[in-house]
């Protein structure tokens, strides 16, 4: 190993966005994307019953509702590869806590240890997901709801 200059190189952003509901998640994921992309076209992918619609009226974007379904990774990858396939420039996960919740569910179905259950089944999944999200060739934004205190 030697020391060498750093050069810029060609990045795909991916930014992960975690609070409690109503902190600011699906506008500052809005924001942010219209500061990566300018003007080109983006899609959220909505878990929230249309909840980033109500930003419809400041900011220009297309939507997917996946409120009723049962969200997985499977199911956001594959919105991904759709989104894509449609000529969107960025995708904004609002948001990924029902995937997670589904492998929990996933988890607490199956017999055995739940640690090793984890290990062996639930955690490639959920490893999977992050590397195929942190090789989407385009921009990503994943928002996630985290317990507040």
């Amino acid at each position: 190993m030697s020391f060498q200059k750093a050069t810029r190189e060609q990045r795909v952003p991916k930014i992960g966005l975690l609070g409690p509901a109503g902190s600011g998640k699906t506008k500052g994921a809005l924001l942010l994307m219209e500061g990566i992309l300018g003007d080109k076209p983006y899609v959220v992918l909505d878990t929230e019953n249309f909840s980033s619609s109500i930003y419809a009226n400041k900011h220009e974007f297309h939507v997917c509702d996946l409120s009723d379904v049962t969200v997985s990774p499977k199911i956001i990858k594959e919105k991904m590869e759709e989104a894509l396939k449609e000529g969107f420039k960025g995708v904004i996960i609002d948001s990924a806590t029902p995937a997670w919740e589904y492998l929990t569910d996933l988890g607490n179905k199956v017999e055995g240890n739940s640690f090793q259950n984890w290990g062996k089944t639930l955690t490639p999944i959920q490893r999977d997901f992050i590397k195929y999200f942190n090789k989407f060739p385009v921009p990503g934004i994943c928002t996630s709801r985290q317990e507040s205190q």
